[in-house]
């Protein structure tokens, strides 16, 4: 199995950790790179919003790594480095699909 399809492998998996709803909606879209396109943002969407809601981030430590995220979608960034810093200072309370999103960051950035 390729690197690629591994990751598209994993973008599938867990969406339906971090997502009810969309989990269930997105996969009917009419096309495969409809699917990926789509299930890729809102993974996208997903890590930014987990970033917000962490309630063991100060609001300084929520800007500085949401303007990283921004880098990092952008293309002007590596996701690994925000991952790692990221990835310890998740509180108990975020969910365990959430902070595999987070551990495996690079995994979705720029998949489609």
């Amino acid at each position: 199995m390729s690197q690629h399809s591994s990751d598209e492998f994993y973008q599938s998996h867990i969406l339906k950790g971090v997502s009810r709803t969309f989990a269930l909606t997105i996969p009917q879209l009419s096309s495969s790179n409809l699917y990926k396109v789509v299930s890729n943002a809102y993974l996208l969407c997903r890590i930014a919003d987990t970033i917000e809601d962490d309630p063991n981030l100060t609001p300084i430590q929520k800007r500085q790594f949401s303007q990283a995220f921004i880098k990092v979608v952008a293309g002007e960034e590596h996701p690994e480095p925000l991952s790692q810093a990221l990835f310890p200072l998740l509180s108990d309370s975020t969910l365990v699909a959430e902070k595999d999103l987070i551990f495996n960051m690079p995994r979705v950035r720029n998949k489609c």
